[in-house]
């Protein structure tokens, strides 16, 4: 009994961890854009700037660039 209550509180603690992102990255990306407009215009701005093109090929390195300005955390 001991055995199965541990094992089901290690999943109800572990299993959040693991789950997968809710949205997909332009849901994602549009909740971004709309906590903070002005920051997400400038982090765009910026990346541009830097030489990030982020089209419909690979947008991904682009909007990194952008999540990471927003948050303060790239340099």
């Amino acid at each position: 009994m001991n055995k199965i209550f541990a094992a089901v509180l290690v999943m109800l603690i572990a299993a959040p961890a693991f789950a997968a992102p809710s949205g997909t990255n332009a849901q994602t990306y549009a909740r971004l854009k709309a906590s903070n407009p002005e920051a997400y215009q400038r982090c765009r701005g910026l990346a541009r700037e830097r030489g990030y093109k982020g089209g419909d090929e690979d947008p991904a390195p682009a909007r990194r660039f952008i999540r990471k300005c927003m948050q303060g955390t790239q340099r």
